[in-house]
């Protein structure tokens, strides 16, 4: 078992992450925001750590018109970026 302490705050990446697709800010209690884009996401989250990031598919409906009129389909490719207040050691399975 590894065990994990993030060192980055998500005031680190900001400026690395896509400009123009969708995110998706999960917290570690499973509560969740999305945004249609980085820019849309609330300096409140900047002092957050950072736990991992991936790629979800996310039902339209839960962002803004611009996105859900995008295509046909009812999921939109999402960042999603799940994030800590607290920076305590984590263990990995």
């Amino acid at each position: 078992m590894e065990k994990f302490v993030s060192k980055l705050k998500l005031k680190d990446i900001r400026s690395y992450i896509s400009k123009i697709d969708p995110i998706q800010i999960l917290q570690e209690d499973n509560s969740y925001e999305n945004f249609d884009d980085i820019s849309k996401v609330s300096a409140k989250y900047d002092e957050y750590y950072v736990l991992g990031f991936g790629v979800i598919k996310e039902i339209k409906s839960e962002f803004s018109n611009l996105i859900q009129s995008t295509n046909s389909s009812s999921f939109v490719p999402c960042l999603e970026i799940l994030i800590s207040k607290e920076n305590k050691e984590r263990k990995w399975n």
